[in-house]
């Protein structure tokens, strides 16, 4: 026999972000793939991969065709790009050092990469590339490294937001013209793009709760990273040591993921496979609200329906949400 009470009446914790909970209850009902976004851009898209291979495969397909279309048309290419998930970086190196090998001439020397963010002391300053813990060392091994020597670009190319360039890097950009052709990326547990937390939007030192001043903020250095962005990358980067994880990091602002008046970005990617075994996972309600709630600078993944860009999103997050106690 189940007991059922009825004066018990829970509520979400004060911690998170205030929505009704009629609206969560409705999310959590959608199934991505099938139930349209919220009021999505005509040139917004989901798609659901089956599996993991299939998913690293394509991410890695969609930046590879990118650099060889630029590369054809003899133009320099631009991309800001999350160092997580890590397996399409060393797919997409496999797959450059194969296409110099019937492209004649092909090389990188046309790629510009901008990487989101990189972990930082309270002060702003960051690891070196030889830090197992810097997002440096990630990239520097898993996909750098492994391109043939003869076609990769000068590793000064693939800027990062360290201490010396977190401040640049948008002069950077609009020197270089201005135009970033896509920007890749993932949904964080605390509905995040890059490190873009919850501090950004509330805090005096940044945005102070205006929504216009949010949406023109091009970098954030030293920004302190939310409590759902230190468990979740306590998970799949740290061994499960919250404690290990930085309190702080650079970042990329909303405005080079929105654009703003002088960098324009073209397309928008994101790729989310945040599951962790079976019937386990820690992403699919944050895809959920991301694509169903309306824009929330507290969240600032919602606003990526309103753009032109995709989601894609590895199965089983796309199914409804069934809340169970296990």
């Amino acid at each position: 026999m189940i007991f059922m009470n009825t004066t018990w009446s829970p509520k979400p914790s004060r911690w998170l972000p205030k929505i009704p909970v009629d609206r969560i209850r409705e999310i959590q009902k959608k199934r991505i793939g099938v139930d349209p976004p919220l009021d999505p851009h005509p040139d917004f898209k989901v798609r659901v991969w089956r599996n993991s291979e299939e998913f690293y495969a394509a991410f890695a397909m969609d930046m590879t065709k990118r650099i060889i279309e630029s590369f054809l048309e003899k133009r320099d290419f631009w991309m800001i790009a999350p160092t997580g998930p890590v397996p399409q970086w060393r797919i997409l190196a496999n797959n450059l050092n194969a296409v110099s090998e019937v492209l004649d001439g092909f090389n990188l020397r046309h790629v510009h990469i901008v990487m989101m963010d990189e972990y930082s002391d309270p002060e702003g300053r960051t690891p070196t590339v030889d830090d197992p813990r810097s997002f440096q060392y990630t990239i520097y091994t898993n996909f750098w490294s492994r391109l043939k020597e003869e076609i990769r670009m000068p590793w000064k190319d693939i800027l990062f937001p360290t201490y010396e360039l977190v401040d640049k890097i948008p002069d950077i950009i609009i020197d270089g013209g201005g135009v970033i052709d896509v920007v890749y990326g993932g949904i964080g547990w605390g509905l995040h793009f890059a490190f873009v937390d919850r501090e950004a939007f509330a805090s005096k030192r940044w945005a102070n709760g205006d929504l216009d001043k949010w949406k023109r903020i091009r970098m954030l250095k030293a920004i302190e990273l939310d409590a759902s962005t230190i468990y979740q990358n306590a998970l799949h980067s740290f061994g499960s040591n919250q404690w290990g994880v930085p309190s702080h990091a650079n970042t990329v602002g909303p405005a080079l993921i929105l654009g703003d008046d002088e960098i324009k970005v073209k397309y928008r990617s994101f790729w989310c496979d945040g599951v962790c075994g079976p019937d386990m996972n820690w992403q699919s309600m944050a895809i959920h609200v991301a694509l169903y709630l309306e824009p929330n600078p507290e969240l600032p993944a919602t606003f990526l329906k309103t753009l032109p860009g995709e989601v894609n999103v590895l199965h089983p997050l796309e199914e409804p949400i069934r809340v169970e106690i296990r």
